[in-house]
């Protein structure tokens, strides 16, 4: 029964054209759900089907999901807090989670801009070649 809910929710998520990369069972005999954006975590004894998003997951891709897990109704859904991986690859969640993610933007941002701003000052002032 509970192999026949885990493919229920990886071909609801394929079908919608979400990919999904991995499920496995864990120990405990819960399932665990790699996919694109997500990590998705079913409990079982409870039927409660855990979805954590990445931080830079859209609302719309989010509201998505939702509604096409919303449409299995053997589970129900929980919506954690979101996730992101830090730089040696350990899961960073909730607010630090957006705080990491924010910050990574507006360096990667900063980073784009200074150095076309040089790339800019250096065509400037090089004394091209003149055909």
């Amino acid at each position: 029964m509970t192999q026949k809910i885990i493919d229920k929710i990886v071909k609801g998520l394929t079908k919608k054209g979400f990919e999904v990369f991995d499920n496995y069972p864990l120990e405990d005999g819960n399932y665990t759900i790699f996919a694109e954006k997500m990590i998705l975590h079913y409990e079982v004894s409870t039927q409660v089907l855990t979805v954590s998003f990445l931080v830079s997951a859209a609302p719309d891709f989010v509201g998505n999901v939702v509604l096409v897990l919303s449409r299995i109704e053997e589970v129900e859904i929980v919506v954690a807090e979101s996730f992101f991986y830090g730089d040696s690859n350990e899961v960073i969640t909730g607010e630090k989670a957006h705080e990491t993610f924010d910050k990574i933007v507006v360096d990667r941002a900063v980073e784009a801009f200074v150095k076309e701003q040089s790339q800019l000052n250096m065509l400037r002032r090089s004394n091209c070649y003149k055909a």
